[in-house]
């Protein structure tokens, strides 16, 4: 599973407060687009944390769910209500005793409705006694069965997933199990959907199982809907049936073993593009709209395919793979066995994808088909077996398809990602204690799971890591594993005891924190490197270490083994080192302190071979002082020249403008940027610099920019032409008030809101009827700020708008968004509309957000 977002829907329209995850923890940030200097925007309500709220509480010990009957294959018959967001099924289930005989049936269903359970006995399904909890199903067998006897049972349900309370995480906004998007037709522009969310636990809300990663079934899906409807589902689509009362039957048969949580459904009107991998079908489902560009969005899928298949000589081993892009989807992606699905943000034009591409989401699913699907995390306790693979095949990908560079950059947003949540948590990779589930989804399971294979890959070199992974998904295919399975796969194949490596990086919390000082005396360099972690709750590291160092413009390289808590290292040198360099290739799970002189960062930008390496010596001398200016400008200067475009970016983001001996010579250098740049995010960086230093001076250059084959480009120039204050900028604004992309509807918004366009409402209302959800959010908050200027009767009509969101919309976010737009306003009555939103609210996180909005 992935959560992500692109951090390039340029810099007025990044993450504002909202923690995405998908399979994945992180505000993603894309290919070549370093940290930015943003406008201030009005951040979006952030949701408490229960630990925030209650005081943390003892965590307790979850192992893997006891096995008590093995479920071997499930066949499901669904039709669906859409009045009722209910689905009505009939569920056939073959199961055996695991080990010891059992005389009932523990099934997870909740909050179902269980009309009878039916039991094989010979050849006659006889009715058979039941308890149902709401949670789970309770059948009494009659008898013991034991671990040789086929048990079959029927059970037919009503399954309301809409009236069984809701919970969600940072990750899995969401865990109602089965979608219903706009089920009464009444959002304009939004499409009719259902769609499923299996993991963690949520299948169950829909059929009846045993909802634990532990199981692996074999399936089948009968899916009866209106004929203008397409299916998805598991495995391939055997036959379609039409029926008489003007519905489709359509049958999908899974024949390979697969958890329950990957099971899905996906039903809309979807236009399906073809494709192909060798004798494997590929197939890419979107909204009509979207639908000339799916090969454009997925088109590297084969290629992807190809690349992964020959990294682990282990060819993608399910019968077919589809990809399905669904509205108002609770996370980022999710990697269900041969049907990925993702959020909304991937329905793009081929303008969108001249600014990003979503490769490193769509690699992260696939490579779920191996790491997740065909092998599995036997309990929640040991997710990053899942996440950290598909988090490491992302910059695998991206090294291979757009260069090292590019690489590089992903690896540092996800050591970034990381460190951000270590100031608020610090945990075991695998950990068996904690208090949810939904705690295993965040930035230590994925991110600093992928970059701790990373780091195994440079240890144990190339060959023998791929030829490991070969081993371990060749014993454990169809099964589920622990950490030790993957530990023994690589010992097997190195010879090495690797206890020491993974018990210090998956079995503890923390990083190294490393401070290191040299000190030269002629002939002879010593490098002090002091590990300051806390031991208490880290251990002291095992390092494997590299350190470059240029003497007289040469570079020599040496390999070092830290240890202890403070080793001395000592090097024989001809002259005092111009550099030294520990870790030049990036490669630690933590914090390097090294000080430096400006000229020695000065020297790291323009020697260091990783782009990261040079990008951080640009950071450290970011803070400078009036003696040294003129050599920062310099190197500031060089950087807007740079091969790599995100170190270009940073540096025009971060020269000190007022500091330049010749302003308007260097605004004319930045404008050739933003004229010529062949990557857009940097001519979007440079636009800006100039909307805000003289917007009027460049007025014909945003002009010319408004219809550059990129919306980032696009949505800045626009940006900048109206800041000119040209005449025109009414009219030119409503040129493209009919946009669809997120970069120029909120150029657009944020123009009607800031000069009090209350005229716009309607403009508004009905971008909000139809948007997907990163623009929803964005645009709900300028909406509440114009409606703060409008009259009270305005304010009341878009109060009761906003209500309605934050009571109907099934996105957490979306509610959260509309209930904090309702806090914009000022009028009598206001109150009492936001208790009303509080009172129909049953998802937890967002009840202990309105208790706290309560209490003030």
């Amino acid at each position: 599973m992935q959560i992500n977002f692109p951090h390039s829907f340029t810099r007025y329209c990044m993450l504002i407060g909202i923690f995405f995850m998908a399979c994945k923890p992180s505000s993603q940030i894309p290919v070549e687009s370093p940290p930015q200097a943003d406008p201030p925007m009005r951040p979006i309500m952030t949701i408490p944390t229960e630990e925030e709220v209650e005081g943390k509480r003892q965590p307790v010990y979850h192992g893997s769910r006891e096995m008590l009957h093995d479920l071997l294959h499930t066949r499901l018959d669904l039709s669906f209500d859409w009045e009722q967001k209910a689905v009505i099924g009939e569920a056939a289930l073959d199961l055996k005793a695991h080990f010891y005989p059992q005389k009932e049936l523990v099934l997870d269903a909740v909050g179902f409705e269980v009309n009878w359970v039916k039991l094989l006995k010979g050849e006659e399904w006889q009715d058979v006694s039941f308890e149902n909890d709401s949670l789970q199903l309770t059948i009494d067998l009659g008898r013991e069965y034991a671990k040789e006897e086929m048990l079959k049972v029927r059970v037919n349900y009503i399954a309301r997933p809409y009236e069984v309370p809701s919970e969600g995480s940072d990750a899995i906004t969401d865990d109602k199990g089965l979608y219903f998007i706009n089920a009464d037709g009444s959002q304009p522009g939004v499409p009719k959907q259902i769609w499923s969310q299996g993991e963690t636990q949520a299948n169950s809300k829909w059929f009846p199982t045993i909802d634990s990663p532990n199981q692996k079934s074999t399936q089948e899906m009968f899916l009866t809907v209106d004929n203008r409807y397409t299916t998805l589902s598991n495995g391939l689509l055997v036959y379609t049936r039409e029926n008489e009362n003007g519905t489709r039957t359509d049958y999908w048969k899974m024949d390979l073993p697969h958890s329950p949580y990957l099971f899905m459904v996906a039903i809309g009107e979807f236009e399906v593009a073809e494709d192909q991998w060798g004798d494997i079908s590929l197939r890419y489902l979107m909204e009509k709209e979207y639908a000339p560009y799916a090969k454009h969005i997925f088109g590297n899928t084969p290629e992807m395919m190809t690349f992964f298949s020959d990294k682990l000589d282990y060819p993608f081993p399910w019968p077919k793979y589809d990809q399905v892009v669904v509205r108002e989807y609770v996370s980022g992606a999710m990697e269900n066995t041969t049907a990925s699905l993702y959020m909304d943000a991937l329905n793009m034009d081929t303008i969108a994808l001249n600014d990003y591409n979503w490769d490193f989401i769509i690699a992260h699913e696939l490579f779920h088909h191996w790491f997740g699907d065909l092998v599995t995390c036997e309990s929640w306790s040991n997710l990053t077996l899942n996440e950290a693979f598909a988090n490491f095949c992302e910059a695998e990908w991206l090294g291979y398809k757009y260069g090292a560079a590019e690489a590089a950059y992903h690896n540092y947003s996800e050591l970034q990602t990381y460190l951000n949540e270590v100031s608020s948590k610090q945990v075991d990779l695998i950990r068996y204690r904690y208090a949810d589930k939904e705690d295993m989804f965040d930035a230590h399971s994925y991110s600093k799971g992928g970059l701790i294979l990373r780091m195994l890959k440079n240890y144990i070199g190339e060959e023998a890591f791929w030829a490991s992974l070969n081993l371990y998904l060749k014993d454990n295919a169809f099964q589920t594993v622990e950490l030790a399975n993957l530990r023994l796969a690589f010992e097997k194949i190195t010879g090495q005891d690797l206890n020491w490596f993974f018990n210090q990086w998956f079995l503890a919390s923390g990083h190294p924190d490393l401070g290191v000082t040299e000190n030269y005396l002629p002939g002879k360099l010593t490098l002090t490197i002091e590990q300051k972690q806390n031991f208490n709750t880290t251990p002291l590291y095992q390092l494997p270490l590299r350190v470059d160092i240029w003497t007289n413009g040469q570079k020599q390289s040496h390999q070092i083994w830290l240890e202890d808590e403070r080793q001395d290292f000592e090097f024989s040198l001809s002259a005092a080192p111009e550099l030294v360099l520990l870790d030049p290739e990036q490669l630690l799970v933590g914090v390097v302190e090294h000080e430096k002189p400006q000229t020695t960062w000065e020297y790291q930008y323009r020697h260091a071979e990783n782009p990261v390496a040079r990008l951080s010596a640009l950071m450290n001398i970011d803070e400078f002082v009036p003696d040294t200016l003129d050599s920062e400008l310099k190197v500031y200067h060089e950087a807007l020249e740079d091969s790599v475009s995100y170190i270009r970016d940073w540096a025009l983001n971060h020269i000190p403008i007022e500091g330049t001996p010749d302003k308007a010579q260097y605004l004319k250098k930045v404008a050739k940027l933003a004229e010529f740049d062949s990557n857009n995010e940097v001519r979007s960086s440079a636009m800006w610099v100039l909307g805000e230093e003289a917007p009027a001076d460049y007025r014909m250059l945003f002009k010319r920019n408004l219809t550059y084959p990129s919306y980032q480009v696009r949505g800045t120039a626009l940006m900048g032409y109206v800041r000119s204050r040209p005449e025109d900028a009414d009219e030119t604004v409503e040129e493209y008030a009919d946009a669809a992309d997120l970069n120029l509807i909120v150029a657009v918004a944020s123009y009607y809101a800031e000069n009090g366009k209350v005229e716009k409402l309607p403009w508004f209302e009905e971008k909000i009827d139809a948007a997907q959800s990163q623009e929803l959010w964005y645009l709900l908050q300028y909406y509440g700020e114009l409606l703060m200027n409008a009259p009270e009767s305005a304010q009341r009509e878009g109060a009761e708008r906003l209500k309605n969101l934050a009571i109907n919309a099934d996105d957490e976010f979306t509610r959260m968004v509309a209930f904090q737009s309702m806090n914009f306003l000022e009028f009598n009555g206001l109150q009492e509309l936001m208790q009303e939103v509080a009172a129909s609210e049953n998802n937890q996180k967002l009840l202990r957000l309105y208790d706290g909005w309560n209490e003030e």
